[in-house]
């Protein structure tokens, strides 16, 4: 029962790939070790190939080399001989196979049409979601959901080995004692922050900004955001929250020195609107971009920032704030979707090459003491794919007679760096931070 190939054009299916990478783990078995990481069974159309590889998966380790005698006797053995194609089919796997020197070119055809595949499953599926009237919005979210997934599926993992491994190793500490001193991420614009996360924000890594409300973790997320794109970083913020109106007023209040209350009365000095239009003319000049968008999932939070990467340049986002990603899921409690969401933006920022720094709110046992990785909303989860995490302490009630607070800035995890806690100035008028005196 041999497979024959569907001529029907579009529909993506390669036989001839599919019996060529299976003839030839026949002839090289050491090359199952490889192969078993970057292609799996669910990725062949032909039913027949599918057991096939499986069956061969399961004698990887077992066997110290695979031949059609042992592999026909497995299938036998469970049952699967006649489902595989019979004893006939098995045997002719070689027939056109002289070496396995060409298997990753069998593996990228293979995978190539199972994307495709996928693809095109996918636009029937969009298709028929239309036709039954959905919510064009729960369509997209699926929709970017299962591209993500076909797109995770159809990269290879890079296996290197130690030599190769080592070699770029020292190549980039030596590059490290050379250049001794110069920052090793994107500058966060303060001294002391800088110092404690080893030169600012890595690229490729998660970074969790948590605070009771009215703290300033806002205030912090857009003091970073200036002094990033001051530093020549093209920089995005994500905003959930707040209006565009309302950050441009924060942005200038902080640049400025002039209070935000001012800006919106209008009632100003002289010299608070000279320092006004020095600011705005200031910040009009900077990298920075700021997207507004209320009430929408993760999927769509990850597009945004591909987006701002890909057309723009950006190279730091910051996403105000977790709490407020919407999941669309009733039945999964809210740390198992907190998981989710931090999974999806650490994938991001390592696809992207980029610093996400997510902000998120912490709980009421925040409210007095010094907070810690247990006040985060769905700690566990969200620990787990952070690679650091900074906590921001302090008085939440203004005092008119001190407009300067005290705020302990505290790095509970860092996943290269150590941990510790430092004191900075919060300005509360201008919702402005400065290194302490």
């Amino acid at each position: 029962m041999e497979a024959k190939t569907i001529q029907t054009s579009g529909d993506f299916i390669d036989r001839d790939a599919e019996k060529a990478f299976l003839g030839a783990l026949l002839l090289d078995w050491n090359a199952m070790g490889e192969a078993s990481s970057k292609i799996h069974p669910e990725d062949f159309f032909y039913g027949c190939n599918k057991l096939i590889y499986a069956t061969m998966q399961s004698l990887y380790g077992k066997v110290p080399q695979l031949d059609l005698v042992i592999l026909v006797d497995e299938l036998r053995k469970q049952n699967l001989l006649d489902q595989a194609g019979g004893a006939a089919y098995v045997a002719c796997l070689t027939d056109q196979v002289p070496s396995s020197k060409n298997i990753n070119h069998y593996i990228k055809n293979i995978k190539e049409c199972k994307a495709n595949r996928d693809v095109k499953d996918i636009s029937g599926e969009i298709s028929e979601s239309l036709a039954s009237k959905i919510p064009t919005k729960d369509i997209i979210e699926q929709a970017k959901k299962r591209l993500n997934d076909i797109e995770a599926n159809s990269s290879e993992v890079q296996i290197i080995s130690s030599s190769e491994l080592l070699c770029e190793a020292n190549e980039r500490i030596k590059y490290n004692i050379e250049t001794q001193g110069e920052p090793r991420g994107i500058s966060t614009g303060f001294d002391r922050f800088d110092g404690m996360l080893g030169g600012g924000f890595r690229r490729k890594h998660l970074i969790i900004l948590g605070a009771r409300p009215s703290i300033g973790k806002t205030a912090m997320a857009l003091n970073l955001l200036e002094n990033s794109a001051a530093k020549g970083y093209k920089s995005g913020f994500v905003s959930l929250e707040m209006t565009t109106e309302e950050l441009s007023n924060r942005l200038i209040s902080q640049s400025s020195g002039v209070p935000a209350d001012k800006l919106i009365s209008g009632f100003m000095s002289d010299s608070q609107i000279e320092r006004w239009a020095k600011a705005s003319d200031y910040l009009a000049k900077l990298p920075l971009f700021i997207a507004e968008k209320h009430g929408i999932g993760i999927s769509e939070v990850c597009g945004i920032i591909r987006s701002m990467v890909f057309k723009l340049g950006i190279e730091i986002v910051y996403i105000d704030y977790l709490g407020l990603i919407r999941s669309g899921r009733t039945n999964m409690p809210q740390w198992q979707e907190f998981g989710l969401f931090t999974e999806a933006l650490r994938d991001t920022a390592i696809a992207l090459n980029i610093p996400v720094v997510l902000l998120c709110q912490l709980n009421r046992g925040a409210e007095d003491e010094e907070p810690s990785l247990a006040n985060i909303k769905g700690s566990g989860e969200i620990e787990q794919h952070a690679d650091e995490v900074i906590l921001l302490h302090g008085k939440r009630e203004f005092d008119p007679t001190n407009p300067i607070a005290e705020r302990t800035i505290i790095i509970s995890k860092q996943r290269n760096g150590i941990t510790g806690r430092f004191k900075m100035d919060y300005v509360c008028a201008l919702t402005k931070f400065k290194d302490a005196a």
